[in-house]
């Protein structure tokens, strides 16, 4: 009996210090968990995968990313090869294929959403949050998937909003949830996070699956590899495109199997 009374009161004692940590010391956490000081040596990252939508077929995507607001993403959707950017002041998009658009400036809550992904694409929102202007507060806990998470709020730099619910046991990303407007009806959209695996001295989420909240998959995106530092020119940025060459600085980094 008093074996189970001291364990009864040590695993108390643990929960009363889980419950404790402040928001900056969860955060912390899982910076650190994904790679801690080592983001600060990252300055570019070039991600490849595949896509799908809905129970339509994979394909192709690439993601290239700079310090401190560059981006571009290409992917194939059905006939089209789709590309958007951001070069630091101007978010476009340019279509080739069988329904062709010259670059366009995005405008709206497009433009705000691709500059979250830019300012946001190395390490998430909660790496260098203050450089990044995203302000954070614990919205309390829940269980996501059986996971018991915290959830975290996050008013990112353009002042959308967003929450991010972190495994309270290994401090991983298990979701992300956000309020956006589709066909000009506002919906929560949630996506999971999982299948985690070392990119050099990064660990990085591998399996992303969207959903409306409450409703079915609406799309899946696969990592297959993210290479560390990669030389990107500045016209893959800048508005009205440019090559599509990217210079290897370094070989890939290798991944480790899937943590789970």
């Amino acid at each position: 009996m008093r074996r189970s009374f001291f364990a009864l009161l040590v695993v108390s004692g643990l929960l009363a210090q889980t419950a404790k940590l402040s928001v900056e010391e969860i955060a912390g956490k899982y910076v650190e968990a994904m790679g801690g000081s080592a983001f600060a040596g990252i300055h570019s990252l070039r991600i490849e995968g595949r896509m799908r939508f809905g129970l339509g077929e994979f394909t192709p995507f690439t993601v290239v990313a700079s310090r401190p607001n560059r981006f571009r993403m290409e992917l194939t959707v059905g006939p089209d090869h789709v590309t958007q950017a951001f070069d630091g002041k101007t978010g476009w998009q340019s279509v080739a294929g069988e329904h062709p658009q010259a670059p366009t400036p995005l405008t709206g809550k497009s433009l705000s959403h691709i500059k979250d992904q830019a300012a946001n694409a190395i390490g998430g929102p909660l790496v260098d949050r203050d450089r990044r202007h995203n302000r954070i507060e614990l919205a309390g806990r829940e269980t996501v998937y059986g996971v018991d998470c915290y959830r975290i709020k996050v008013t990112l730099g353009t002042g959308n909003i967003m929450a991010i619910f972190i495994d309270s046991a290994n401090y991983r990303e298990v979701q992300e949830e956000l309020v956006a407007v589709v066909n000009g009806k506002p919906m929560t959209i949630e996506q999971s996070v999982s299948q985690y695996r070392k990119f050099g001295p990064i660990l990085v989420g591998c399996l992303f699956v969207t959903r409306e909240k409450g409703g079915e998959d609406s799309q899946r995106m696969e990592i297959d590899n993210v290479e560390i530092n990669p030389t990107l020119d500045e016209s893959l940025f800048r508005f009205a495109g440019g090559s599509r060459e990217i210079r290897r600085a370094t070989p890939p980094a290798t991944s480790e199997p899937p943590h789970h």
